[in-house]
């Protein structure tokens, strides 16, 4: 991921369920897919500029964001499996994992109410997660 500071291009992107892209992020072997390579893109990172403390929200972040794909495919507890998985591979601290451990059963409560999701969208913010660094060096 490279981010430059002038913007060259323009994107539009129109909500279709129909779309493949859409459809691969409810497809449970996609998920499993994706995984495996953050966790590759994890080591390039390690191996490379390495860890920091903003490269590690960032990845956090990633997991997250999978984790809950898997709530809203109905099984909170592989969605805590994928949570679980960026604490123990020492991405995240205790109490960023609880507290996100809340927020994905919250979310499986509560799938579709606009209150969780303002919650965990507040909550990405606070930690962090949205911030677009640099990962891998140009």
């Amino acid at each position: 991921y490279l981010r430059f500071n002038k913007v060259d291009h323009h994107m539009r992107w129109a909500f279709d369920p129909a779309k493949t892209s859409v459809l691969q992020w409810r497809s449970p072997e996609h998920l499993h897919a994706t995984l495996k390579t953050f966790e590759k893109f994890e080591s390039t990172v390690r191996q490379g500029p390495g860890m920091d403390w903003c490269r590690k929200r960032a990845i956090c972040g990633l997991y997250f964001s999978i984790a809950r794909k898997w709530v809203i495919l109905g099984s909170l507890e592989t969605a805590l499996n994928v949570w679980r998985s960026c604490f123990n591979r020492k991405l995240s601290g205790q109490l960023l994992h609880l507290c996100g451990c809340g927020l994905l059963i919250l979310n499986s409560v509560l799938p579709n109410s606009e209150v969780t999701s303002r919650l965990i969208h507040k909550w990405k913010g606070f930690v962090r997660f949205r911030i677009n660094p640099e990962l891998v060096d140009p």
